[in-house]
């Protein structure tokens, strides 16, 4: 979810690049990027913007909530984190039920049977995040590997 707030709503002004929250805390929140921090060319001056994880492997049934639910979630987070003085100008809530691929046990596997099966194809070629690395880094590496191996 996306939330934008004006930079004095704050009790503790967010710093740094965000956080995640480590799965034993059993929280639906999986972490806080604060955007505006990493690209700050690409926000109103005295804007903030924040993108808050919610659900994953550990707490897929928030795909069921409400927007409303999933706002006052993440808003707890934030005031809990920062102390919120106002509500956010604006929220967007988007649901991507499968949004980062899970490596289970059974992946190894499946991921040498997927090698095996692409060399007989040579014309064959799959550069995504469920293949090797579900980080934007690591796609950007892979994708650049296989641009270099064509």
């Amino acid at each position: 979810m996306g939330l934008c707030f004006k930079t004095d709503s704050f009790k503790v002004l967010p710093d740094g690049f965000g956080y995640l929250v480590p799965s034993k805390e059993r929280k639906d929140i999986l972490g806080v990027l604060i955007e505006s921090n990493v690209f700050p060319r690409q926000i109103k001056r005295g804007q903030m913007f924040m993108r808050i994880m919610l659900g994953g492997a550990h707490h897929p049934a928030i795909v069921n909530d409400s927007s409303e639910t999933i706002l006052s979630k993440a808003l707890k987070e934030i005031d809990l984190m920062y102390g919120l003085k106002d509500r956010p100008l604006g929220a967007s809530v988007k649901i991507w039920p499968k949004g980062i691929p899970q490596y289970e046990l059974a992946y190894p596997a499946l991921h040498q049977t997927i090698k095996e099966q692409l060399q007989k194809k040579p014309n064959v070629h799959l550069c995504a995040n469920y293949l090797d690395g579900v980080s934007f880094n690591d796609c950007i590496k892979n994708a650049n590997g296989l641009v270099g191996s064509l």
